[in-house]
């Protein structure tokens, strides 16, 4: 059964889960939300929830590291090898499991034991081997403590055939609930939201039951994950060229510039994390030219997201962002990496909604002006000016996000250990933009060795 709760409140204090799932005891498939840290208690009534984590959440950071390194096409070298052996691996395991999926339990239980537990024990031994060796506040650190500090969850798959890979199926089913968010209004109150949770928890059911083949776990691998056999070693690497091409290669402009001169181009885009109080923003300048997948990158630099989540951008009607099977019979999303950011703007100001993670829902607000000419020998994009640190990721959205806040700060509150524990040293206060400035700067850099392509083909012709 698939199961859309209505939950007033998603805090990080884990208060909802709990009450929503006070009957259950089983296994939980999901993020690394800090509400659900309740209950995962082994002294939990009726009974504890197991924990199973997302590989493909753990996946998508050190993609995101590995593509940024392969940008630079016809270069050998990788910027970031540790972060592309990790693709490497994960993604056999993917491929490992894909070729039982549609098997019994048992009989994947007994393949994941034979085959894929020897995968998964040489890569967390070699994570911990390279952990060893990076400051904490390097990224690809970052990525492997995301799955080091959750080890167990991670390995849960290899003890029970049950469980999936990934939680990529549940957040597809949430897409149609973020989207339609606005039209959730017709409930009117708490009775009539649960009600409406009902009725779409028996419509998603069936949806999942219409599609379902043969085997649990045939839907839990997504068609973008590749191994680490010969043949899909190459397919891996063709992925990551793939991002290259997306985000480095040109694209024919609507308006009447040639390629050279939209390089030069910039708008000023003040990005706002909506129903922050104080304003979480960031102002920065981005070149005209950058798809809207870059956009996507330059945003989750800023804000200080692990672009661990499902994301998409509106325009006037018009939704862009990474296609899926499913759209709830809703216009098909346009692929973000298709679309540049100077084939959407309007003369004067341009608006566009982001939404990142469709679980916690945070509505990012941009505004789009000043578009200029840029400055000689300035590296674009380029960070401005901001206040206050981003949300931790995770930590329930919008509500959850300031019940943490509330339980950080109170000594005396019930949950205050464990979510300082889980929080570590985040002061919502401290904002340091040298890492964005960081972040921003390889992007700049993949820019312009894009540019020197297009000045060499100029050169030819």
């Amino acid at each position: 059964m698939t199961l859309l709760s209505h939950l007033d409140c998603r805090a990080a204090s884990g208060e909802h889960p709990e009450r929503h799932l006070a009957g259950y005891a089983g296994i939980l498939q999901a993020d690394a939300y800090a509400g659900f840290n309740t209950v995962y208690k082994s002294e939990r009534r009726p009974g504890p929830i197991i924990e199973a984590a997302c590989w493909a959440h753990a996946r998508r950071k050190f993609f995101e590291l590995a593509a940024i390194a392969s940008k630079a096409r016809g270069k050998t070298a990788v910027i970031s090898p540790i972060a592309f052996e990790a693709v490497q691996t994960i993604d056999a395991v993917f491929m490992l499991e894909r070729a039982i999926n549609g098997l019994s339990p048992p009989e994947r239980l007994a393949a994941r034991r034979t085959d894929i537990a020897p995968v998964v024990k040489d890569l967390v031994d070699w994570m911990r081997q390279e952990r060893a060796k990076l400051s904490r506040h390097n990224d690809v650190a970052k990525a492997m403590d995301y799955m080091l500090k959750r080890i167990d969850a991670f390995k849960r798959f290899l003890d029970d055939g049950r469980i999936c890979l990934s939680n990529n199926a549940a957040e597809r089913a949430l897409r149609g609930i973020a989207l339609g968010r606005k039209s959730w209004l017709f409930a009117g109150s708490d009775r009539g939201a649960e009600r409406a949770a009902v009725m779409l928890t028996l419509i998603q059911t069936a949806q999942a039951q219409r599609r379902r083949s043969p085997g649990l776990a045939c839907r839990c691998t997504g068609a973008h994950q590749r191994s680490r056999h010969p043949q899909a070693r190459s397919a891996a690497a063709l992925e990551l060229e793939d991002r290259a091409r997306q985000t480095g290669g040109m694209m024919s402009p609507i308006r009447p510039n040639t390629a050279s001169d939209s390089f030069n181009e910039i708008a000023t885009v003040r990005i706002e994390l909506r129903h922050t109080d104080p304003l979480i923003w960031r102002q920065v300048e981005v070149p005209t030219s950058i798809t809207l997948k870059v956009l996507h990158d330059i945003i989750q630099a800023v804000i200080g997201w692990f672009d661990y989540h499902f994301w998409e951008f509106t325009i006037g009607k018009q939704r862009y962002g990474l296609p899926m099977d499913d759209d709830w019979g809703a216009k098909p999303c346009t692929a973000a990496a298709k679309v540049r950011l100077r084939d959407v703007l309007k003369q004067r100001k341009t608006i566009i909604d982001y939404t990142y993670d469709f679980g916690d829902c945070w509505e990012h607000r941009l505004t789009v002006t000043g578009v200029r000419a840029g400055q000689p020998g300035v590296p674009y994009p380029r960070y401005i000016n901001g206040e206050r640190n981003g949300p931790p990721e995770d930590c329930g959205g919008i509500p959850g996000f300031y019940e943490l806040l509330r339980a950080l700060a109170d000594p005396a509150h019930p949950d205050h250990a464990h979510l300082k524990e889980w929080a570590g040293d985040y002061d919502p206060a401290t904002f340091d933009p040298l890492p964005i400035k960081y972040a921003l700067g390889r992007i700049a850099n993949r820019r312009n060795a894009a540019k020197v392509r297009l000045a060499k083909k100029k050169h030819v012709r």
